[in-house]
């Protein structure tokens, strides 16, 4: 491939990335939105899902895992047990406490946590590698930098 094509490439590359940022941004705007019954919620268990697998410098295989907490909680009148969308490789809270959080009026299995930044630094992350990759792009397209 020519530079020209892999500079191409490169910025269509970070123009996804940097969209895939303001997708997960947005997404999470609208659900804060529409999530405005607050409650205390129990932490029951966290439900363990597999990430991904990798290789360490030794070679050998390494799952990730992120833990989904599950809350319990009280929807004008009705209890409610839900597993979170918003997973983290480690366990945030301990079971048994007690955590702030907002619901959908309308679907009370749709939550948010309160005070949750999970999104934010995934937004940060993807704008900043896309962004990267924009700016390599352009300055391999007007000769600055070389892509081997």
């Amino acid at each position: 491939m020519t530079s020209e094509i892999i500079a191409v490439v490169v910025i269509i590359i970070g123009l996804a990335v940097t969209a895939l940022g303001i997708i997960v941004l947005v997404s999470k705007i609208r659900k804060n939105a529409v999530c405005t019954e607050e409650v205390t919620a129990e932490l029951l268990h966290y439900e363990k899902q597999h990430a991904g697998t990798s290789r360490d410098s030794s070679g050998n295989s390494v799952s990730t895992y992120y833990y989904y907490p599950v809350f319990r909680y009280n929807a004008k009148g009705v209890e409610k047990t839900v597993q979170s969308s918003s997973g983290r490789n480690s366990k945030r809270w301990k079971e048994g406490t007690h955590v702030t959080i907002r619901y959908n009026p309308v679907q009370p299995a749709s939550l948010v946590i309160v005070g949750d930044k999970n999104h934010l630094i995934s937004f940060i992350g993807l704008e900043i590698l896309g962004i990267t990759a924009l700016i390599c792009g352009i300055l391999a397209l007007l000769g600055i930098i070389e892509f081997n």
